[in-house]
C-alpha cells in the first residue's frame, strides 16, 4: 500500500512539475512530501544492501525529475546556461577547458583553477561518446548512489527520523547542481563517500584504520576538486589519531599524512599534464575581497593595471598586494576574519543560504516596480507585487524556505550545546573535530563572494547531519556484522577510477583526421550533434516563453550573451556547441533552423564539419554563416 501511495504521490507530482508548470523548481512544499512518502515507503528494510539500492533508486528517480525539468525549460535557478546545456561564466570555463583536454590541448585558466574535476568531466565525456546530456546523467547516477551511501550510514545510527531528513535536505541541495557543469559535481559525491566512511569507521571496533584512511583520501580529492573548509583534513587526522591505541598513534598519523601527499600529488599531476596555469588561481582575488568586505573583482577595480598583467603575473602582484596590507594594516586584515566568520550566520549567502535558494526572488529586483507597489498598497506592496507576478505558491514556498534556512542555522548555533552535554556519548566525540574543522576554516571563506552552498558543498554531509542531530537526537543501535567489515577498498578504488578517466583521455584523444587548416576562414570543428538545441518562435523545447525567461536570468551576469540571444528570439534558431581545432576555442554555434547540416562534412562517419563563423557577441557566441563550396 505504501508503495501504490508513493507511486502515484511522484507521478502526482511530476505531473505538476513538467506538465502543469505549477511548481517551482526549488519546491519546498510538495516535492519533500514525496520524498518523505518515498522514505517512510523503504523504511521496513533492514537489509544493508537493499536499503541502499533503494535509497539510490529513490534519489535518482527524485533527482532525474529535476534534470528533466531543466532540459525542458532550459534554465535552473541561478546557474548561467542557457537551453539547459550551454554553460557560461565560470561553468562554462570548466566545460570549455575540459572539451580541450578531450581535444588532446591544454586548459585554459578557468579549468585549470579546478584542474581535476575539468579533466575527469573529460575522461567522462570521452567514455559517453561527447554526449553532454549522457555525461549530466552519469553525474546524476554518481550523486544518487554516494548520497544513499552517506545516508545509509545515518540511518543506521541514528534512525529513519534523521535519515529522512538528512535525505530530503541532500535531495534538494542536489537538485541545484545536477545538470549543471560545476565543480560540485565531484566534491559533494566525493565529499558524500568519504563522510559515510568515517562514519562507518566510527562504528567499528577494529580494525578500522583502512576504512578510515580511505575516508581520508576521498574526503582531500574532494577538497581539491572543489575547494572549501580545507582544515577539516587536520579535523580528520587528528580525530584518526586521537582514536587510535598509543602505540599506533605515530604509525596512524605517518599513514595519514601520506594519503594526504597522494591527493596532493595527484592534483600536481593533473594539472601538469594538462595545463600550463596555476591552480586556485582564484584564492588570491578572493582573499583580497575577504579583507576590504569587497567582492573578489574589487582589487581589479582598486589597481586597474593588474588588467593588463597575464594570469600568472597578475596572481603574483596580488599576493603582494595582500602582504603589503598585512604589514601596512595589520588591524584590518586581522579583523577582516572575525568579520567574515559572522556573515556566514548572517547573511543570507551563509548558512541560511544552505536551504534558501529562490529563484523567483528576482520578483522584486525591479526597484520601480517594488517603489510603486509600495506607493500603491503600504508595506504589503511587494508581497501583492510577487503574488501577482508569480503567484501565491511561490510566496508560500519562500516562506517555507525562509522558515527551513532559520531553522538550519539555528540548529547549528544549538548543535555544540547538545554536543557538549552528550561528549561521552558515541557520536560526540566524532562530531565536535570535524565541526572545529570546519569552523576554524569559515573565516578564511567569504559567503559574499562564493556562496555558502558551494563553499560547504564537499563537507555538506557533515554540516548537515550536525544541525539535523542537535533537533533529532542520535538512537542506541549495535553495529551489525557487515558493518564491522568496513569498506577499506572504497577509496583507493574511487580514486583509482578518476585516475583512469583523466589516463584515457591523455593517451586517447579526439584528434582531428588532419591538422590542415584554410586561410578562407573556414575551421575544422568537431560538433556535437547530440547538443543541438532548437529554441525561439515555434520551438516546442524550450519554448518561446522559457527562453525569454532564461535570457532574463543570464542579463545579470552575461548582458552581451543575453543580448545576442534576444535578437534571435523571433524565428527558430538552433544552438549547438563546437571545437574549433584551428583555434583551440569552444563555440556555441547559432544557426538556421535547417537540419539538414551545420557545415561542410569534412570526413564521412565523423562529427568533423567545416564551419564559417562570425562573433554575434562575447565569446563563444558565433552565428553560422551561409555554406561555400571547399
Amino acid at each position: 500500500m505504501r508503495c501504490l501511495l508513493f507511486a502515484v504521490a511522484f507521478a502526482f507530482y511530476a505531473v505538476l512539475l513538467l506538465g502543469l508548470r505549477l511548481t517551482p523548481w526549488h519546491d519546498a512544499l510538495v516535492f519533500p512530501c514525496v520524498l518523505w512518502l518515498g522514505m517512510r515507503t523503504i523504511e521496513p528494510v533492514q537489509h544493508r544492501t537493499a536499503a541502499l539500492a533503494l535509497l539510490t533508486l529513490l534519489a535518482a528517480a527524485s533527482l532525474s525529475i529535476g534534470l528533466a525539468h531543466v532540459w525542458m525549460v532550459g534554465y535552473g535557478g541561478r546557474n548561467h546556461v542557457f537551453a539547459g546545456l550551454f554553460a557560461l561564466s565560470d561553468a562554462g570555463e570548466y566545460y570549455w577547458d575540459a572539451e580541450r583536454v578531450l581535444h588532446g590541448a591544454a586548459m585554459n585558466t578557468g579549468g585549470a583553477r579546478r584542474p581535476i574535476f575539468s579533466a575527469v568531466l573529460a575522461g567522462v565525456l570521452r567514455v559517453v561518446g561527447h554526449d553532454i546530456h549522457l555525461a549530466h546523467v552519469v553525474t546524476m547516477v554518481v550523486w544518487s548512489g554516494s548520497g544513499a551511501f552517506a545516508v545509509r550510514e545515518v540511518w543506521r545510527t541514528h534512525g529513519h527520523r534523521v535519515a529522512t531528513v538528512v535525505f530530503v535536505m541532500f535531495v534538494l541541495f542536489a537538485r541545484r547542481y545536477v545538470g549543471f557543469v560545476q565543480s560540485e559535481g565531484m566534491g559533494v559525491p566525493l565529499g558524500a563517500l568519504a563522510f559515510g566512511l568515517l562514519w562507518r569507521a566510527h562504528s567499528m571496533k577494529t580494525p578500522w584504520h583502512a576504512t578510515f584512511l580511505g575516508a581520508l583520501l576521498l574526503q582531500s580529492v574532494a577538497l581539491l576538486a572543489r575547494p572549501g573548509p580545507m582544515f577539516v583534513i587536520p579535523a580528520m587526522l587528528f580525530w584518526g589519531v586521537r582514536r587510535a591505541p598509543k602505540g599506533e598513534r605515530l604509525k596512524l598519523f605517518l599513514h595519514g599524512a601520506g594519503i594526504v601527499a597522494v591527493a596532493l600529488a595527484l592534483q600536481y599531476t593533473v594539472r601538469i599534464t594538462t595545463t600550463h596555469q596555476a591552480s586556485f588561481s582564484d584564492l588570491p582575488p578572493i582573499l583580497y575581497g575577504l579583507i576590504h568586505g569587497e567582492d573578489s573583482q574589487f582589487v581589479l577595480a582598486h589597481h586597474p593595471w593588474l588588467r593588463d598583467l597575464n594570469d600568472g603575473v597578475r596572481t603574483e602582484a596580488i599576493w603582494t598586494l595582500l602582504r603589503n596590507d598585512l604589514l601596512e594594516r595589520p588591524a584590518l586584515v586581522l579583523l577582516a576574519p572575525f568579520r567574515c566568520l559572522a556573515a556566514w550566520f548572517y547573511l543570507p549567502q551563509g548558512f541560511f543560504g544552505v536551504v534558501w535558494l529562490n529563484p523567483d526572488d528576482r520578483a522584486l529586483e525591479d526597484a520601480r516596480a517594488v517603489k510603486q507597489a509600495i506607493v500603491d498598497h503600504g508595506y504589503v506592496g511587494p508581497v501583492i507585487l510577487w503574488v501577482r507576478q508569480l503567484g501565491a505558491y511561490s510566496l508560500i514556498n519562500a516562506i517555507a524556505m525562509a522558515v527551513g534556512g532559520i531553522a538550519f542555522v539555528f540548529g547549528l548555533l544549538r548543535a555544540p550545546f547538545r554536543a557538549f552535554r552528550a561528549r561521552h556519548s558515541n557520536n560526540s566525540p566524532f562530531l565536535v573535530p570535524i565541526a572545529l574543522g570546519i569552523l576554524a576554516s569559515l573565516p578564511l571563506l567569504p559567503p559574499w563572494i562564493t556562496e555558502g552552498a558551494q563553499i560547504l558543498a564537499s563537507v555538506f554531509f557533515y554540516v548537515v547531519t550536525f544541525a539535523v542531530t542537535s533537533f533529532l537526537p542520535p538512537r542506541r543501535v549495535q553495529p551489525d556484522a557487515s558493518v564491522l567489515r568496513g569498506a577499506p577498498r572504497l577509496g583507493p578504488a574511487v580514486v583509482v577510477a578518476l585516475v583512469a578517466l583523466v589516463s584515457l583521455v591523455k593517451v586517447f584523444p579526439v584528434r582531428p583526421p588532419t591538422n590542415a587548416c584554410h586561410d578562407d576562414g573556414r575551421y575544422l570543428a568537431d560538433v556535437d550533434r547530440f547538443g543541438t538545441v532548437t529554441y525561439g518562435a515555434e520551438s516546442s523545447r524550450p519554448t518561446l516563453a522559457d527562453a525569454r525567461a532564461n535570457v532574463g536570468m543570464l542579463e545579470k551576469n552575461n548582458p552581451a550573451f543575453a543580448r545576442a540571444i534576444s535578437e534571435t528570439l523571433a524565428t527558430p534558431h538552433r544552438i549547438f556547441p563546437a571545437y574549433d581545432a584551428c583555434r583551440d576555442r569552444m563555440l556555441y554555434v547559432v544557426a538556421d533552423p535547417d537540419p539538414t547540416s551545420v557545415g561542410e562534412v569534412a570526413y564521412a562517419r565523423t562529427r568533423w564539419v567545416w564551419l564559417r563563423t562570425s562573433p554575434m557577441a562575447q565569446s563563444p557566441l558565433e552565428r553560422l554563416e551561409r555554406k561555400s563550396s571547399p
